[in-house]
């Protein structure tokens, strides 16, 4: 009797079917990370124009409560949001801070506008507005009203 010994063939490598699928588990992974980081950097885009436009109302406010007598005199109303080039030339104090304000909003803020109403009761109502899109992907106009007391 002759005895035959088979070898079997240990399977070496990988097959090409088995590298087409792990890169396409691998590529559908980092496509996953990408879009996470994508949407993690609008949300910060989006906090830091909202951290900028609570800071240029708060600004204004300190200069209005530096000149609570003309406030209350409505002299720094601003009636409708404004863009700085609702504005015309600042011929004295308060037009040239209310100036300035809307200089710096309109260049911190996409499309920034701002608006002020103070009343005979000592109250001030200070809103600021701008086009937050780009960091939404969608049409997403955006505004922070700020109530105080002078």
């Amino acid at each position: 009797m002759i005895w035959t010994v088979h070898k079997k063939h240990k399977q070496q490598g990988f097959m090409l079917l088995e590298v087409l699928i792990a890169t396409a588990i691998i590529g559908l992974g980092l496509l996953g990370v990408v879009s996470l980081q994508m949407t993690g950097l609008r949300g910060s885009e989006s906090a830091y124009l909202r951290s900028q436009a609570s800071i240029s109302a708060y600004e204004i406010l300190d200069k209005i409560r530096a000149n609570r007598v003309k406030a209350i005199e409505g002299d720094f109303n601003l009636a409708s949001v404004s863009t700085i080039g609702d504005l015309s030339a600042p011929a004295n104090l308060i037009e040239r801070e209310r100036y300035a304000w809307l200089s710096t909003v309109s260049s911190v803020l996409p499309d920034g506008k701002g608006q002020i109403q103070c009343g005979n009761n000592a109250q001030c109502t200070i809103t600021v507005q701008w086009d937050n899109s780009h960091a939404t992907e969608s049409n997403d106009i955006q505004l922070i009203s700020l109530v105080a007391q002078i």
